[in-house]
């Protein structure tokens, strides 16, 4: 039963997603298109299947598939408690410690109550079951793709394959972004505020464009709040830097270049407004939650700046380099290792041909916020987060920012060139 109800699903939104004015745009083709959204749905096929055969235990995926059909349940027999439990303390009454901590929080249980509660009623749909219904969250995922493309596309304009690459097809992004649960929506949020920040930027911000852009904010706000404190200073940077026609690396040096300098001064002059303590405890968090399959060391951060600059070193090498191949101990760890490796050769391949063809790249607002955004987000998960799978997964919905400045200004053999899309 669960067979066929899959393939009508999938079948009924193969129908449909060439037929969004929004996907329509991209002019990639029918074909591709679909090519695309099949990959997609691939994608969260086999992470279901590698998540739920090998990691049943403290499987995030699984839980919330469960936690949803508990809903669904409770929406049948109690209507009220299921729209109650939004605000409501579950921690055997005794209420929430910490409205905004990490623990016993009611903005940390929020997002995985909203999750749960909003997947629950698809289990009408789906009777539960867990590939139908992240064919459902992929629905919604695809769009994240595709605002990415649209973007990138604006930039590269020659560029179509390179631009296809690097915003559907990388593997780590792909695989990810097609979960249950936040990696899908937050990459997508994401995508959408980029999109829709771009286009505004270079023309303007109706009332309509910025209501949806503080609607699209919030929702990252609400599913990782630190994301969305990072997006505003890359955010504003790119619009005075678009809007003012500013030379954008002057204007993103400057922001960032202040945003450091108040991380030093503030904690001085105000004690209870300090950021390393944040990240601090953030760490100590994650360290809490007890040793996991692909844990590695990590320095404790001490509260304070001093503290943060002594961690950079390791924040870089856990955000951006880990896991390395010999750290492998499953096939799974060895592909996420091997394909950190592949893009740190792509990386060294760019520079060498940049540096023998004297290429002078012509620095564009846009690559400059993905990059500065992105740095700042991964360089913070390398602070806080103590294991391989964790890093790579919250990695993985930033890479095109960083990655497609430089597959596109890459030099591509003349048989790639003629590849139609």
């Amino acid at each position: 039963m669960y067979y066929f109800l899959f393939i009508l699903y999938l079948a009924i939104g193969c129908y449909f997603i060439c037929r969004i004015p929004f996907i329509k745009k991209t002019e990639l083709g029918s074909k591709t298109i679909l090519l695309l959204f099949l990959l997609k749905i691939a994608a969260g096929v086999l992470l279901g299947y590698i998540m739920n055969s090998n990691y049943t235990n403290g499987n995030d995926y699984l839980q919330l598939n469960t936690q949803a059909i508990h809903e669904f349940n409770l929406l049948q027999t109690d209507p009220g408690l299921f729209f109650r439990e939004i605000y409501q303390s579950n921690y055997n009454g005794n209420g929430y410690d910490n409205p905004f901590g990490s623990y016993r929080s009611f903005w940390n249980d929020l997002e995985y109550n909203l999750l749960a509660k909003t997947l629950a009623p698809l289990n009408f749909l789906s009777g539960g079951n867990y590939y139908i219904n992240g064919l459902f969250f992929n629905c919604f995922g695809f769009l994240g793709h595709v605002a990415l493309y649209h973007v990138f596309a604006n930039v590269y304009k020659e560029k179509k394959g390179a631009v296809i690459a690097g915003t559907f097809l990388l593997p780590s992004l792909l695989l990810f972004s097609s979960s249950i649960g936040k990696d899908n929506v937050c990459f997508t949020l994401i995508a959408g505020f980029c999109c829709l920040l771009y286009f505004s930027a270079f023309s303007r911000f109706t009332i309509k464009r910025s209501v949806l852009l503080f609607t699209l904010f919030c929702g990252v706000l609400l599913m990782r709040n630190h994301i969305a404190l990072l997006l505003i200073p890359a955010a504003v940077a790119f619009v005075i830097s678009t809007r003012k026609k500013i030379n954008p690396l002057k204007i993103f040096t400057i922001i960032y270049g202040l945003l450091f300098v108040l991380l030093l001064i503030v904690p001085r002059l105000s004690p209870t407004v300090n950021p390393a303590a944040v990240i601090s405890q953030k760490q100590k968090d994650f360290l809490e939650l007890g040793l996991a399959n692909s844990q590695i060391p990590v320095n404790a951060i001490e509260p304070s700046a001093w503290g943060l600059l002594k961690n950079a070193p390791q924040a870089i090498n856990h955000g951006f380099f880990r896991p390395y191949i010999w750290e492998a101990r499953n096939i799974f760890t060895f592909l996420q290792a091997l394909e950190v490796s592949f893009y740190l050769m792509l990386f060294t391949a760019f520079c060498i041909a940049a540096v023998q063809n004297r290429v002078a790249l012509k620095p564009n607002a846009f690559v400059l916020f993905g990059i500065f955004f992105s740095f700042t987000v991964l360089l913070l998960n390398g602070y806080i987060v103590p294991n391989t799978n964790t890093l790579v997964r919250y990695r993985s919905i930033y890479l095109p920012f960083l990655l497609l400045p430089v597959i596109c200004n890459l030099v591509v053999p003349n048989f790639i060139k003629r590849i139609n899309f």
